[in-house]
């Protein structure tokens, strides 16, 4: 909830693409709390975006870029009903009606990002990332994958500026105010906008950063030089 916390605190809308096994995890605990992130996430107005069910999981084994792709018949049924089904349950047993559950619905079938891999399909932006998974037969599985959900009729985005984490303790490299100044106001993909990723598992409890009170510092920021932050579906307008 700390991300969360942090964009209502500045009154930013993000889009957060999920894995919905997220939603039914192991400890009812941990799915409970999950489910109630998911909640917030639509009733404070963020976009809820698709990133497979299980994070290429099952291909991975350990959840790295190694063999994330395995071939795309069977890689694309990962996407779309199967990451969906979950999601919109969770909202209707929250008591979300027929309106709400198909704009999610849209906005999941509509806006993808691939696990580890930084390939685009949206609109005329085209970028293919053969190394972004390992062996190189999964770099082109990945790529044809990002064809094929495009084919669709899906937008898949990559990213223009990730701030960096330490995936061994999963905290960020550097704080608020360092990811600002790598910011480029030239744009990214497209002149004059960029996205930027970032991971919600640098805000967990602990550690030796307040990941909370440096996502507001890089909001503030942000915001007070004049950036605006906007969610995907709106990338092309």
């Amino acid at each position: 909830p700390y991300v969360l916390d942090a964009l209502k605190e500045i009154g930013v809308r993000a889009t957060f693409f999920i894995n919905s096994d997220n939603l039914h995890n192991d400890s009812p605990q941990t799915a409970a709390l999950n489910k109630e992130s998911l909640v917030r996430m639509v009733s404070e107005g963020h976009i809820i975006g698709d990133h497979s069910y299980d994070h290429m999981a099952h291909n991975t084994i350990t959840d790295s870029p190694r063999n994330a792709y395995v071939g795309l018949d069977d890689d694309i049924t990962w996407f779309g009903q199967i990451n969906i089904d979950p999601t919109t349950l969770a909202l209707e047993e929250a008591g979300y009606k027929e309106d709400a559950i198909n704009f999610v619905t849209k906005t999941m079938r509509n806006n993808i990002r691939l696990p580890f891999s930084n390939n685009w399909r949206v609109g005329p932006v085209k970028h293919d990332c053969y190394a972004c998974t390992v062996p190189k037969s999964s770099g082109n599985n990945g790529v044809e994958l990002a064809k094929a959900l495009n084919n669709e009729g899906a937008s898949v985005f990559g990213w223009d500026i990730e701030w960096k984490m330490d995936f061994s303790i999963y905290r960020y490299r550097y704080g608020g105010e360092a990811m600002f100044y790598r910011l480029n106001s030239t744009g990214g993909q497209l002149p004059g906008k960029i996205v930027v990723l970032t991971h919600d598992l640098a805000h967990r409890p602990g550690g030796d950063v307040n990941a909370k009170a440096e996502l507001v510092k890089f909001l503030s920021l942000s915001t007070e030089k004049g950036y605006e932050f906007k969610t995907v579906d709106t990338y092309l307008t």
